[in-house]
């Protein structure tokens, strides 16, 4: 390996051992070896304990690699982390596209959440930024799955590490994807006999056009808090 006069590499390696000794509990170390580079090899010096200035190392180094990655917090960002990203929509008029037809409706104040590629959606009511213990409901918008409110995305593909730049990328995909089916458990309905036809799906969104809010108060409770709501999705720990 041939370094020039003004090159600086700092490596280290990191051993991690596990044993076990006969019927006892596993055993569990790791131990950090610098690399001493010279111009024609590197070679691995002496193991010692991972330790505490080891970890403070660590976390400068990679505090330097991610210092490329700071962006500008959009105001309706809640929460964010490297493969989660959280964010609120206050109530609006919106096109949606149901089974490849355009409506312009009302829709309710929405709380998004992007986590390891998959999308929730959940309502609540007012427009103001929610807090952590503001209670959610049921979206009442098709394609949605689950109690948590899990987007089916069909063939759309969601980034895996999200950033505030791509929120309204990921609202216009969520709203012009067209929405092909609706969970009755989950509907803004009084009577669930027909929801999973397309014709009631169709009729529901064309009258709203000339409606100026969402009929929020025929939105089911989701039975939790925002933080209680995030907090599951994340963990799968949280009950509510």
């Amino acid at each position: 390996m041939t370094q020039q006069p003004d090159t600086f590499v700092q490596s280290c390696a990191l051993v991690i051992h596990r044993a076990r000794f006969g019927d006892s509990q596993d055993t569990f170390s790791i131990l950090a070896h610098d690399i001493h580079h010279t111009e024609t090899k590197s070679v691995l010096g002496a193991g010692r304990p991972f330790g505490h200035d080891d970890k403070m190392s660590l976390m400068a180094m990679l505090g330097d690699y991610r210092g490329s990655d700071l962006e500008f917090l959009d105001a309706k960002c809640l929460a964010s982390s490297h493969e989660t990203m959280m964010w609120y929509r206050p109530r609006s008029k919106t096109v949606v596209n149901i089974v490849g037809h355009e409506y312009t409706v009302a829709v309710p104040s929405l709380v998004f959440m992007l986590h390891k590629g998959s999308l929730h959606v959940a309502a609540y009511k007012g427009e103001r930024r929610p807090e952590r213990n503001t209670k959610l409901l049921h979206c009442g918008l098709p394609n949605i799955q689950s109690n948590i409110g899990h987007w089916c995305s069909g063939g759309n593909r969601l980034p895996d590490r999200p950033h505030q730049g791509q929120i309204e990328k990921l609202e216009d995909m969520f709203f012009t994807s067209p929405f092909t089916h609706w969970n009755p458990e989950y509907a803004a309905v009084e009577d669930t006999s027909t929801v999973g036809s397309n014709k009631q799906m169709e009729t529901f969104f064309k009258d709203l056009q000339g409606k100026a809010r969402f009929p929020v108060s025929k939105l089911k409770d989701m039975g939790c808090e925002l933080e209680q709501w995030m907090r599951h999705i994340t963990t799968r720990n949280a009950r509510f």
